[in-house]
């Protein structure tokens, strides 16, 4: 599977290995000759012992061209496995170089990296897509920083049949997504985890690094000593260079051979910087021997903007603050001008830069000019090194007549490029060519000097006031698409002033500029495709089925605009590995369906429309290879999708019956009846689960009654259910050995005590209380306390009562918003019908409750 199986990390790893442990031995490494990597446990990192802080203090040294401070983007789009609180630390080290860390969540990523100096990436378990690592290696590119961070508790496992005790867990490096984004720099995450038990930090998996492993980078300079926990190694091509590297002794547990291990490296000129540990920057082990003073030189490495080279389209981000607005020739200023400057100011300083009207430049300050072609003498020297000239010829001499009213753009008419007498040359000569004046606006950024220019010019005052409005669009973060009928080449862009038949006017007069002169053109479904990256393929109603061929490394686009209505959208191929996408009428991504491998079909479930809005439905195959594919929309079934109301009850009735074989949907079905949409589905009678079936469903209740999975840990269904989990899906699973288990250890259970200190799922319960089962039944033991995890949202609310053998060990188990998972988790290790009746009603009712809290 491409998607990482969540809920294996959070109940396997954090259960099952540490009974697994006692079946393990332990080899001490040495010599030349590898011995089988220790039990690596993610769970125990946090109680290691650490030596004494250091006494490194962090005095910043500002950068004079940092004084204004700025912007670092953090990565929480990608499923991202980590706590805000653990980068607190780095956090502190930005916030000291008066750098602010802003987060990512949805949308344009090339927007969003529009205003900020570096961007942030930590163990994501969703890939990039490919529009966001172009996006990214541009950004690069024009000198922006980039941190990737892996580690090998956070990423994606694989499981190989193992005949001692069932399976055994690796890191595959293959399903990293991290790796998609790193490839693109020379630098690869391997799927492996470092130790070295011969000189460690109090633990085989916490390596030390020594100045002699070192790299030649001033992120490392002067420093002595390191310790990096849980580490993954780095593989280097073609412009990486490692910073840190292990000695002779450490290990990978993917090879057989120690010695030369990178564990972080720089690439993309130096511009990214890949670490494979983030235990490293979290309390109390940033504090060990230099590792303080390295995370400061990382925090340097962020904020450094020395190179950072912005682009046209990240008005107004290059501004140092403050900034000074001028019109060119000096002209009598009316009221009718002043609306766009307050908007322009105004949003501005929303966005931490300030704008002021002024009458002349000033030495060493950042200057916005505006005007008119024929106003343009004292930028004439700015533009013609550049290589733009402009050229009027008649010279135009001031009319005292006004200024003819302009005329709105008609869609279906092409401006008239005609001057005002056939003699007369109006053009605007640069790289791009020869540009009439009438009807183009120029816009140029010029970082010639320490201070930046930007000079906005057109042929009209209504011209201009609709130039200005542009730069107000481009003020927002998400505002790429302010641009997107513009010709850019480098910092000059011509863009439509969107004035049919304009004169150039001889000199500005503001006084009778108004609103109504403003012509915003309208949003065609082509546009859209385009803004996607896709060819427009037309549109598609209700209840109908298209076909399309893609060609190799297309992207089709397909509109849908017969709302109110909520939605199904499915597409299906015969060769394709399809990948499915919705955007709402700004091109914001809606859903998205990628869980067939290979050939097969998606499914997008329940996309609600509203009345007189267009959604855009992208697809495309994920290999970039040419098929055919059809595409069907329909009306859904679940028409309160996200509402907490949609249950899917899986009876999972085809596995070993412990007694006679039973499930308990139906009695589960007959208590939420009444309050939810319940569908239930049996293994037996219904066939396997499809992926993307249980996408729509708030919560999946996986009940194996007494039936027990013996055969193999990953079927078909496990794999589907696992897919819905890392799409964020809920889950409660009930049964006296759950399939995800496999076959672990059982023992007789006769009772139940209720434990905890979670006020929800205790509701209507005591702490100590014990509830006699109907009957005894052999159901699954963990040798687990909460002690044996560091996470606070793992609850144990139920455990096997006073008259049970293993007496004491969990019977029922709530993991919320953990940090190794992001969606809500049940356990309830017993057949939920030899509950008594009054207590289904309870617990059930609980722990559905809990679910709407947390889920």
């Amino acid at each position: 599977m491409r998607k990482a199986l969540i809920l294996l990390i959070v109940f396997i790893l954090l259960l099952i290995v540490p009974f697994a442990a006692r079946y393990m031995q332990y080899y001490t490494v040495g010599g030349s000759q590898a011995q089988p990597p220790p039990i690596f446990d993610p769970a125990k990192i946090a109680l290691i012992a650490t030596p004494p802080a250091s006494e490194f203090k962090d005095e910043p040294i500002m950068d004079p061209a940092n004084l204004s401070g700025g912007l670092v983007l953090l990565d929480q789009a990608h499923d991202n496995q980590f706590r805000l609180e653990e980068i607190n630390f780095l956090d502190g080290r930005l916030a000291a170089r008066n750098f602010e860390m802003s987060q990512f969540t949805d949308g344009d990523l090339a927007a969003a990296l529009r205003p900020v100096n570096a961007f942030i990436v930590i163990t994501p378990i969703v890939d990039f897509t490919a529009d966001e690592i172009r996006a990214v290696s541009d950004f690069v590119e024009r000198g922006g920083r980039l941190l990737l961070i892996g580690d090998p508790t956070r990423f994606g496992v694989t499981f190989n049949e193992d005949e001692f005790f069932g399976f055994t867990v690796e890191i595959d490096k293959n399903q990293i997504p991290l790796n998609r984004l790193a490839n693109e720099f020379g630098l690869v995450f391997n799927g492996d985890y470092l130790y070295n038990t011969i000189e460690n930090e109090g633990n085989f998996r916490n390596i030390i690094l020594k100045s002699d492993g070192f790299g030649d980078d001033t992120l490392v300079e002067g420093l002595d000593q390191l310790a990096l926990y849980s580490s993954q190694s780095l593989e280097l091509s073609a412009g990486g260079t490692a910073v840190l590297t292990a000695d002779d002794n450490t290990w990978s547990s993917a090879t057989d051979r120690p010695g030369g291990l990178v564990l972080a490296a720089t690439g993309g000129n130096s511009r990214v910087l890949a670490l494979g540990d983030i235990h490293f920057l979290t309390n109390p082990y940033h504090t060990v021997y230099d590792n303080s003073e390295f995370i400061t030189r990382i925090a340097d490495f962020l904020t450094d903007a020395e190179n950072r080279t912005p682009t046209l389209v990240d008005f107004p981000y290059f501004f140092d603050s403050p900034t000074n607005l001028v019109f060119t020739g000096s002209p009598e200023i009316g009221a009718g001008a002043f609306n766009e400057i307050i908007d322009l100011q105004s949003a501005m300083r929303q966005v931490g830069k300030t704008l002021n009207l002024a009458d002349a430049p000033q030495k060493g300050a950042d200057t916005v000019y505006v005007g008119l072609y024929n106003q343009a003498e004292e930028v004439a020297d700015i533009l013609a090194a550049h290589g733009i000239t402009l050229v009027i010829e008649p010279p135009l001499e001031a009319d005292p007549t006004p200024t003819p009213e302009p005329t709105a753009v008609n869609e279906n008419e092409e401006p008239n490029p005609e001057d005002n007498t056939e003699e007369a040359t109006q053009l605007i000569l640069s790289d791009l060519g020869n540009v009439f004046m009438s009807g183009s606006a120029l816009i140029l950024l010029d970082q010639q000097d320490e201070s930046r220019t930007l000079i906005v010019l057109a042929a009209s005052g209504a011209g201009l006031k609709n130039s200005m409005q542009r730069l107000i669009d481009l003020v927002p973060v998400n505002a790429e698409s302010a641009t997107a009928d513009c010709l850019l080449q480098g910092d000059l862009a011509i863009c439509p002033t969107n004035i049919n038949d304009e004169v150039v006017e001889a000199e500005l007069d503001t006084r009778n500029l108004t609103v109504e002169d403003e012509v915003i053109p309208s949003t065609t479904g082509s546009d859209a495709a385009e803004e996607l990256d896709a060819v427009y393929q037309g549109s598609i109603s209700l209840d109908e089925s298209v076909t399309g061929t893609l060609e190799a490394a297309e992207r089709h686009a397909w509109t849908f605009d017969a709302g109110p209505v909520v939605i199904d959208i499915q597409a299906e191929s015969e060769a394709l590995d399809l990948v499915l996408e919705v955007y709402d009428s700004n091109n914001i991504l809606l859903d998205s369906s990628d869980n067939a491998i290979g050939a097969g079909g998606e499914t997008i479930f329940g996309v609600d429309v509203p009345e007189s809005e267009t959604v855009t439905i992208v697809i495309y195959d994920y290999l970039d290879e040419t098929g055919t594919y059809t595409l069907t929309v329909t009306t859904s079934e679940f028409s309160d999708i996200g509402s907490g109301n949609n249950i899917f009850i899986f009876a999972d009735d085809d596995g070993e019956p412990l007694t006679s074989g039973f499930t308990n949907a139906l009695e589960i079905t007959d208590i939420l009846a009444p309050d939810y949409a319940v569908t239930v589905w049996s293994a037996q009678a219904d066939g396997p689960l499809e992926f993307g079936q249980l996408d729509p469903y708030d919560l999946v209740i996986w009940d194996s009654g007494d039936y027990q999975m013996t055969d193999t840990l990953l079927d078909e269904d496990t794999l589907v259910i696992f897919d819905y989990l890392d799409n964020n899906g809920n889950l409660m699973a009930i049964g006296a050995a759950p399939t995800l288990l496999g076959t672990t250890e059982l023992a007789l259970t006769s009772d139940l005590e209720v434990s905890g200190e979670d006020a929800v799922l205790l509701d209507g319960l005591t702490v100590g209380e014990v509830i006699p089962l109907v009957e005894s039944i052999e159901t699954a033991v963990f040798d687990f306390t909460p002690a044996d995890t560091a996470d606070e949202n793992v609850t144990v609310f139920l455990t096997r009562g006073p008259e049970s053998a293993a007496s004491g060990q969990p019977i029922g188990i709530a993991s919320a918003e953990n940090s190794l998972s992001g969606q809500a988790t049940q356990l309830l290790l017993i057949p939920f019908g030899i509950l008594p009746a009054d207590y289904q009603n309870i617990l059930l009712s609980n722990m559905m409750a809990w679910f709407a809290e947390n889920g």
